[in-house]
Parts: C-alpha cells; structure tokens; sequence
C-alpha cells in the first residue's frame, strides 16, 4: 500500500458536529495505515499556507464551512459564516486537477455553497430547499451490486451490507457522470428511498473519493465504515499522478 502525506481539512459550526473529535478519529484511522497526517486545519483560510508548506499527497476533508444564509442560522451567522476567496477556490482546484488526491466526507457536500465547481470536484452538493438530512440514528448501507461498481468497485469489493447509526443526506445534487459504490437508508425504510453515499472519479489528473457518512467519531469508526474511509483514501491515492509515496 502507497503511503501519505495527507492534510486533513477540519472545522466548523461546533453545535451539531464535534470537529476536534472527527479529526482525531480520522488522524488515529489514517495513522493506522501507515500514512502521516502532516497538517490539520481548522478553517478554509488555513489552506493556501498548509498545502504549500507541507506539500500534502491527499486531502481529506470533514469539514463545514458555508454562508448560512438561512433565517434559522440568524444568531449563528456572525460567528460562523463563510464566504470562499479565489484563493481558497484555486488552490483547492489546482491541487485536484494537478495530479491531487481529494476525499470528501460527511459535511463536505454542503461546504462552500457559494462557489458551484466545489460540487463538480466532488460529483455533489447540497441544495439549500432540497437536501435535508433525518435526525443521526439507525441506517442501512447496501453496496452495489458487483456488476454495477465499475471500474472503481475494488473500493466495495469483499465487503457486505451492513448497519450504523449515522446520518444519510439526502436528495443532493449528484453530477450525472456519479457511479455509485453504496447507497444508504433508515433503517426499516423501503429500498426505494435510499441515496447514494459513495463513489470515486477521476478530475483532471487528480482523483476524487466522496463518501457520504461519518457524522461523528463513533460513526467513522464503526468497522466497516471505516474499511470503506480507508479504501477511499487508498484508490485516490494510487489513482494520482501525486502518489509517489515515501
């Protein structure tokens, strides 16, 4: 297995999500690969400066920065609120198209709501008005059937379908080229009503991985979903031109 160097993209509104939390569940993961977490940062603006002084294989992102034009966000605004800087938008951009490894998980659809190729990088983003997401609980995670994977499907291949206790979003806006890998419901809900969660592409030179769960650390680290972490964080890595390893 290619090891790493991966800055891992963190922070964010701390009422509905334990950011220092993720990010150490997601560091102890990785490590555990034998990859090196070389930065860790708490806000979009930390970006530019991190990726150019540690010059990071991957990025993994579990972060949730957004403008929060809502009423319902009106006393949170002040606090947290972000709006992206063409700085932010190109260094993101060129790390990926450049040969990069990117994998985006959990929240990381709904970031940056002001800039729309954030949602081409990953093949998806949520719409304020038409995402949503059901309280954290119960879920059930049904991989794609074996000739339906792709060429991507090692990501999936061996595992089984399995249940969590996570958070599903759902109806995002998902580019049309997405294969998916796994899909994911409430549990007890009908087959019918459930949304894509999983799936890996190639932009530019670079590669992407975007998985849908892990809203906090019990969720990334129930076993499977964590499998499924590390083997996003494996494809995109030898899928770049970026992974000479060390």
């Amino acid at each position: 297995m290619t090891k790493a160097r991966i800055l891992l993209a963190s922070g964010g509104p701390t009422y509905a999500h334990d950011h220092a939390a993720t990010a150490a569940a997601l560091t102890t993961l990785l490590e555990q690969d034998g990859h090196t977490v070389v930065a860790v940062t708490e806000h979009p603006d930390e970006l530019p400066a991190a990726i150019e002084r540690v010059s990071p294989d991957a990025i993994v992102a579990h972060m949730l920065w957004w403008r929060m034009l809502a009423d319902r966000y009106d006393e949170l605004r002040p606090t947290w609120a972000y709006e992206s800087s063409t700085e932010v938008r190109n260094v993101l951009h060129n790390f990926v198209v450049d040969g990069g490894a990117m994998v985006a998980l959990h929240t990381s659809t709904i970031c940056f709501d002001d800039w729309p190729e954030w949602g081409e990088l990953l093949g998806a983003h949520w719409v304020w008005d038409q995402s949503f997401h059901p309280p954290l609980g119960p879920v059930s995670v049904r991989l794609a059937a074996f000739d339906e994977r792709g060429s991507v499907g090692e990501v999936v291949d061996g595992l089984a379908d399995y249940d969590t206790s996570d958070e599903v979003y759902m109806q995002l806006d998902i580019r049309g080229d997405v294969v998916p890998l796994a899909f994911a419901r409430l549990a007890n809900a009908p087959v019918t009503d459930e949304h894509p969660i999983l799936w890996c592409r190639s932009v530019g030179r670079g590669a992407v991985a975007q998985f849908g769960l892990g809203h906090d650390a019990g969720a990334l680290m129930h076993p499977t979903t964590a499998e499924l972490v590390r083997r996003c964080v494996a494809w995109a890595i030898r899928s770049t031109d970026a992974s000479s390893g060390y």
